[in-house]
């Protein structure tokens, strides 16, 4: 029932998608609902992609329990990311016919665009940072010995392997006592036998938990923020210069027609 509901809302998302669209093209409407809706669309897929492929497995293959639901989810992801594209290219031909046919600019409507669309991205990679993160949790370890783990890897066709000394990491979770290594990049700097580190760990896990890293989107959505909030900035302050333009050049003109009555006179 819930994989139905999901698909249904996939379905109408869709339609909505294609009729705000198709009607814009017609209106000639320059809002910003099209973009929001693309991009709401565009948030849910992404978290149900990410909700069906964090989902414990089952059977005989649990890897492709919800197979079905994660590739429905990416085809859905691709669609609304073409669609967006498309309604960004139609917009800016609007912009460009209606520039160059009544010789104005429209530059406030496509900073104020491109303004939403980095908030609602700088919104969207917070959520799934947290999405992402939602069973990690952290706690200290202590490094207990060195493992030789190999990563093989092609280089020009060649098959080559690389040997890391990896520490292995003992931490306690509900009073029992955990163990896994880690590949030195986890670290910043290298780690000596007896030394306690901070590690994240994977709280869905029954029996053994796995030392894994958390998603790290802060840097990303910070920098979409910043850019978001300087676009409106920039809009806003260009706004009250063009209001404040008209006021400077009255006073010449009423000082010349002041003059012309006197003379007059």
């Amino acid at each position: 029932m819930r994989e139905i509901i999901f698909m249904l809302l996939l379905v109408v998302l869709t339609v909505v998608q294609i009729v705000m669209l198709v009607k814009g093209i017609k209106r000639k409407s320059l809002g910003l609902a099209e973009f929001a809706v693309d991009i709401l669309s565009i948030v849910i897929a992404a978290s149900m992609l990410i909700y069906y492929d964090s989902l414990p497995g089952y059977g005989f293959m649990p890897g492709l329990t919800y197979l079905f639901e994660v590739l429905i989810c990416m085809g859905a992801l691709v669609l609304y990311g073409l669609i967006m594209f498309v309604t960004v290219c139609s917009k800016i031909i609007m912009f460009e016919r209606r520039r160059k046919r009544e010789g104005k600019t429209y530059a406030n409507p496509i900073i104020l665009t491109l303004a939403f669309i980095f908030l609602v991205g700088a919104v969207a990679l917070f959520a799934y940072e947290k999405i992402e993160n939602r069973n990690i949790v952290r706690t200290t370890g202590v490094v207990t010995a060195f493992e030789e783990h190999d990563i093989t890897y092609y280089e020009n066709g060649t098959h080559k392997d690389i040997t890391y000394e990896c520490p292995v990491i003992t931490f306690t979770v509900d009073g029992q006592e955990q163990e896994d290594y880690v590949y030195p990049s986890y670290f910043e700097d290298k780690k000596e036998i007896g030394e306690t580190v901070e590690i994240y760990f994977d709280s869905t896990a029954s029996v053994h938990y796995n030392i894994t890293a958390p998603e790290n989107a802060m840097p990303v959505y910070l920098a979409a923020l910043a850019i978001g909030c300087i676009l409106i900035i920039y809009r806003f302050t260009k706004c009250k210069r063009k209001t404040a333009e008209p006021d400077g050049l009255e006073e010449p003109e009423q000082n010349k027609a002041k003059l012309e009555e006197t003379e007059k006179e």
